[in-house]
């Protein structure tokens, strides 16, 4: 392998920092909480992780194998106000990391507010 090649490979490896960035829970219930985890496999320290409202919770997971941000995305109960009976919604994470730079990682699905959480 020539030095060209390896230079490749690190930049590629870099840039491939989470398991997946985005993840849809699909339609669900008003009140119903949605547990998550992204699994980070890059090189750098994780210094924080904040969500984008008091309804997501999120924390890293030092102790499994390669770090993961997880936590529970916990959907409002009341959606009378909406207009149609399924309504999209979503969330950011971001993650800061030690060198200044930061991820965001998205939660999304659709509430059905006809559905009852069992």
């Amino acid at each position: 392998m020539n030095k060209e090649t390896i230079q490749e490979a690190e930049i590629v490896h870099d840039n491939i920092d989470w398991n997946r960035v985005t993840l849809d829970f699909g339609t669900v219930a008003p009140g119903s909480k949605q547990d998550y985890s992204f699994t980070y496999i890059g090189t750098k320290k994780i210094k924080e992780v904040k969500s984008s409202c008091g309804c997501t919770s999120a924390v890293v997971n030092k102790e499994a194998k390669t770090p993961k941000v997880e936590g529970t995305y916990t959907l409002p109960t009341d959606y009378s106000y909406a207009s149609n009976d399924i309504t999209p919604t979503s969330k950011v994470v971001t993650v800061s990391f030690e060198d200044n730079s930061i991820s965001t990682l998205t939660l999304s699905c659709k509430v059905n507010r006809k559905f009852n959480v069992q």
